[in-house]
């Protein structure tokens, strides 16, 4: 991964062009007085249209698209499962019993967190979380993996939960006022026990509901069978 290249993406004000093309108009209107009337002038304007196409051409190239972040992340979380197993130590046929269900999203809060939106509306942040859970027989095995896009910093965690000691499965909406004063609104999912709580952002909430949906379901079963 290309550190640099996702700092710019969060560096580079998308706006940071207007000057330098109010710079270009005028360059050409000291270019037009010098052709009418004194070659200063002309000089002047020439130097500064150049000045403003290296400038706006430079910024130009060194834009990062919104989607070179969504395929870092992707990157990042593609092998999420096997990273979970080999912490535990677990093999697959010992996490069977339902699909694994993963949550995941950007984190807008900490040391070092940066957020921008971008050109397609949404907002990223240079965080990045997501939770894993695998299904035994009897136990919950959660895998949480966070991580940052513009330098090497990276966290594991795991818990195991017995399914009789979950108290409540849930999800609540939360909001965060970023630098700019811009509002951001998120879900998040939350795992309830008695002396543990997991939580996740959520970035595709319909698709998470419908996996919160099945773990209910699944927990229900298991603490009547059980």
């Amino acid at each position: 991964m290309d550190y640099q290249k996702v700092i710019r993406y969060f560096t580079v004000d998308q706006k940071s062009l207007k000057p330098w093309v109010i710079l270009l108009l005028l360059s050409f209107v000291a270019i037009y007085v010098g052709v009418t009337y004194t070659q200063v002038a002309l000089m002047i304007g020439a130097l500064m249209a150049i000045s403003a196409l290296c400038v706006i051409i430079g910024r130009i190239k060194g834009r990062v698209k919104d989607s070179y972040i969504d395929e870092v992340i992707a990157s990042k979380i593609k092998d999420v499962k096997q990273k979970a197993m080999t912490k535990f130590g677990i093999d697959q046929d010992e996490v069977n019993e339902i699909a694994p269900i993963s949550f995941d999203g950007f984190i807008w809060e900490g040391e070092g967190v940066v957020a921008k939106k971008g050109k397609d509306g949404i907002y990223r942040s240079n965080k990045y979380e997501i939770a894993l859970l695998l299904f035994s027989r009897h136990e919950v095995y959660a895998y949480i993996y966070s991580f940052y896009i513009t330098k090497a910093n990276e966290v594991e965690k795991t818990t195991l939960y017995f399914y009789k000691d979950i108290l409540t499965v849930s999800t609540s909406t939360k909001e965060i006022t970023l630098s700019d004063d811009s509002v951001i609104r998120y879900e998040s999912f939350e795992l309830d026990t008695a002396g543990k709580t997991l939580s996740c952002q959520l970035k595709n909430n319909d698709t998470a509901q419908r996996s919160i949906n099945g773990l209910r379901s699944l927990i229900k079963a298991k603490k009547l069978t059980d």
